[in-house]
């Protein structure tokens, strides 16, 4: 069971109540539930279809700074951790202690790409529990892997990582997972990767790549999201609904078959149509914060409606900068993000 019993029935009462309140009254403005937490621009990779290793990294909130913010998001039941490169954070333990002291998430999601295997070791020795989904990027054999990460013998180094952490995940419990992006270099390697992640007792959870990814000079109305690096994306589905991966076992049983029906055509939808066009929850029930602070619309518009080392969160929810968001977020015309597609299904009850 991931998460205690307490945190699982208040999740389910959130998702219930958002979902019947969303029908009744479509105004009603419930306090957050999911959030994305970008703790940091930095990484120590030079991925090729991901900028953020050449982001101006910028100011960061310090580790009790991110508590004093955490200390006001109670609500949270899901929290998404990454970046950037997570742990290039020398605090990073002590900004995932904040978050099970201070939010007590029902799922705390944790993506790394394993360069860093001491310090991965070390935050999930100091929080693991069954609400931990752990999810290492590895995207291919060694060959392909340091290609499309940009850094060579970078395999070697997060095939350790997923050995050091295979070993503790049956005495701590957590959940975890194999992150894999198809393309056409990695497309023939599906089969390949699925043993190798059975080999460690991991989800293998393939997905592809989109530009831009996370960062966007402009908004989802003036600049659509696209696929990179599959140039056909009809043989990347089949190849994904053929292999049977993905998130088996990173929740329990109803709770998976009911996460596994409101995703269900996300990602055909995300590789044949191009854009996904969904009733988005972001600033309602999802919320997405910046390294600095800031809260912004969503992943792919960073301008910021306030900032949580300046303001309080309840003044930035309530405020007319909030609204106007939320105004811009029913007017989007879809974007790529099948994270957040997944999210506003979840919490709307909705498979479309």
């Amino acid at each position: 069971m991931a998460g205690n019993t307490a945190t699982r029935l208040k999740a389910w009462k959130n998702i219930a109540t958002s979902a019947a309140m969303q029908r009744v009254d479509p105004a009603w403005l419930p306090q957050p539930h999911a959030a994305h937490l970008l703790v940091t621009w930095r990484c120590n990779l030079k991925c090729v279809h991901c900028p953020s290793w050449q982001m101006d990294s910028g100011p960061e909130l310090s580790a009790q700074e991110w508590r004093a913010a955490l200390r006001q998001l109670h609500s949270l039941d899901i929290v998404k951790v990454l970046g950037g490169e997570p742990f290039v954070r020398t605090d990073i333990v002590e900004v995932l202690q904040a978050i099970r002291e201070e939010v007590d998430p029902y799922i705390l999601q944790l993506t790394t790409n394993g360069m860093l295997t001491e310090r991965v070791v070390e935050a999930v020795q100091a929080v693991a529990w069954p609400g931990l989904q752990l999810r290492i990027s590895v995207d291919g054999r060694p060959d392909t892997h340091d290609r499309q990460r940009g850094v060579d013998g970078s395999w070697r180094r997060v095939d350790a990582t997923v050995q050091a952490v295979s070993k503790l995940r049956q005495s701590l419990g957590f959940r975890f997972g194999i992150n894999f992006a198809v393309t056409d270099d990695s497309i023939d390697e599906l089969e390949a990767m699925a043993q190798y992640a059975a080999e460690y007792d991991a989800d293998l959870i393939p997905g592809v790549n989109v530009d831009p990814f996370l960062t966007s000079p402009k908004p989802p109305e003036e600049m659509a999201q696209r696929l990179v690096g599959l140039s056909d994306p009809s043989a990347g589905l089949d190849a994904i609904e053929h292999a049977k991966t993905g998130t088996r076992r990173q929740l329990p049983g109803l709770d998976h078959l009911v996460s596994k029906t409101l995703a269900k055509g996300v990602g055909r939808q995300q590789l044949l149509d191009g854009r996904l066009d969904f009733p988005c929850r972001e600033l309602r029930d999802l919320i997405y914060l910046l390294p600095n602070g800031d809260l912004v619309r969503c992943g792919m518009d960073h301008r910021p409606i306030g900032n949580l080392k300046r303001q309080r969160f309840e003044e930035i929810w309530y405020g007319q900068s909030a609204n106007a968001g939320r105004e811009r977020v029913d007017d989007c015309p879809g974007c790529l993000q099948s994270s957040v597609q997944i999210l506003s299904r979840m919490y709307a009850a909705s498979s479309q």
